[in-house]
């Protein structure tokens, strides 16, 4: 996979994810997450496709698999079929491949297109901490517009009612001062 580098605003762009400099100066980055990607890097010079880091995920939350269960898997079925072509995964990979898929699959599912922007150079617990505040931060807001919103309704409600209230009394007074 090769990266890209914008050569006014020096932003790198790789296939999972985009390296954006906020402060020159200071050297602060922010990577960018991105949830349409096809592949993500698990190791330094390992990627993988959303079929696989699909299954990781898929493994750990129905059969409760630990990353090591999943590497034994792995590697045992698919890592030595051939002499020539022979790889094996490693616990840390694995967990990677989880850690990315998850934070994808809930930035998606608050809105398709979410992507996840954390501090620069974190290791994958930092990635992890992070995500969790930003994911409650965004459900947080999120909640908050759906309780301005019912609130904004029942206001509407409130002032449409009121003034068919008003409407009716001043019909009921016209009414009674029409001639018979």
């Amino acid at each position: 996979m090769l990266t890209g580098q914008c050569s006014k605003c020096t932003t790198l762009y790789s296939a999972d994810h985009e390296r954006v400099v906020q402060n020159a100066v200071r050297k602060e980055c922010t990577s960018v997450y991105l949830n349409s990607a096809l592949y993500l890097k698990i190791g330094q010079s390992l990627w993988v496709d959303h079929i696989f880091s699909t299954a990781v995920l898929n493994a750990m939350y129905s059969f409760h698999a630990s990353s090591s269960a999943y590497v034994e898997f792995w590697n045992n079925s698919f890592g030595s079929t051939d002499r020539e072509n022979e790889y094996q995964i490693t616990r840390r990979q694995v967990w990677q491949s989880f850690v990315q898929e998850s934070v994808r699959t809930i930035a998606s599912s608050i809105h398709p297109s979410n992507n996840l922007e954390l501090d620069s150079g974190l290791n994958i617990n930092e990635v992890t901490a992070q995500a969790k505040v930003a994911a409650f931060t965004q459900l947080l807001d999120i909640s908050v517009q759906n309780v301005l919103i019912s609130i904004n309704r029942l206001l509407i409600l409130y002032h449409q009612k009121m003034n068919y209230r008003i409407y009716h009394l001043v019909l009921k007074k016209w009414i009674l001062i029409l001639p018979q």
